[in-house]
């Protein structure tokens, strides 16, 4: 009998130590550095900055960002109040803004206007977008589709579209994606809604009509881009989809 305890108590502990299930590792590099992405269903956590300080977790069936900063142990909940919060701020400085900008002559309000895009009052409508698909390549070892997407009929990004079956996606982790996406441009729709265009419903229209993820892209205004360097699909840390034990909650929305 105390055999069989022993037992018991030596798989608990051991239990308790297990990484979590396998996971798919995504590491790119960019103009901004190394960056690595995990994802399981329901999902994502992104590392990125000086030693992966910055780490960004989507948790899909809470449809919430956890925004943490692993250098000063803090995080923020980033969820549809929190959203809706800073949708009405930037209403509001958008009223202060239009109230400063009358007082300007018509030629300085228009370019004023121009500068800060759809950040400013009475600026343009979204931008059209269009995908245009090109011929196929690879990006260090990935087979993928280039496309080239148009923002009013100017070209802005470069892409190369990496199938699921290339990168060992499943469906399930495919569609954590695309929710995760589609919250980042939910949110960027609130308070830009040119913004919402030029980003993560970009992505996520690419990865609908092109059926992958992006392996490589390259913005040809800034010149910036990046890529994909390697894949794996081994076991991780449990914690991994979690924000760090003494971390403290800050509300970066003004109160």
């Amino acid at each position: 009998m105390g055999i069989r305890i022993t037992i018991l108590c030596g798989l608990a502990g051991a239990l308790l130590v297990l990484p979590a299930a396998a996971a798919t590792t995504i590491r790119g590099q960019g103009s901004g550095g190394a960056n690595t992405m995990y994802i399981e269903p329901g999902h994502v956590a992104m590392r990125s900055g000086a030693e992966g300080h910055a780490l960004t977790i989507f948790d899909a069936a809470k449809d919430r960002m956890l925004l943490v900063d692993r250098a000063r142990h803090t995080y923020q909940v980033m969820d549809a109040q929190r959203v809706q919060k800073l949708a009405d701020q930037m209403q509001q400085m958008r009223k202060q803004l239009e109230q400063q900008l009358q007082k300007l002559p018509e030629s300085q309000r228009a370019a004023m206007r121009k500068q800060m895009g759809s950040m400013m009052p009475g600026a343009a409508k979204p931008p059209t977008v269009r995908i245009e698909r090109g011929g196929s390549d690879r990006v260090n070892g990935f087979a993928c589709t280039q496309a080239k997407v148009f923002l009013d009929g100017q070209a802005r990004h470069e892409v190369c579209v990496a199938s699921l079956d290339a990168l060992g996606l499943s469906k399930a982790e495919y569609q954590t994606l695309t929710g995760m996406f589609a919250f980042f441009g939910k949110m960027y729709g609130k308070v830009s809604a040119g913004a919402a265009q030029l980003g993560p419903r970009t992505t996520e229209r690419l990865m609908q009509e092109l059926g992958g993820l992006p392996v490589r892209s390259k913005d040809l205004q800034s010149g910036k881009s990046w890529q994909i360097r390697d894949v794996s699909h081994d076991a991780i840390p449990a914690n991994t989809f979690q924000v760090p034990a003494g971390y403290r909650e800050e509300d970066g929305f003004g109160g």
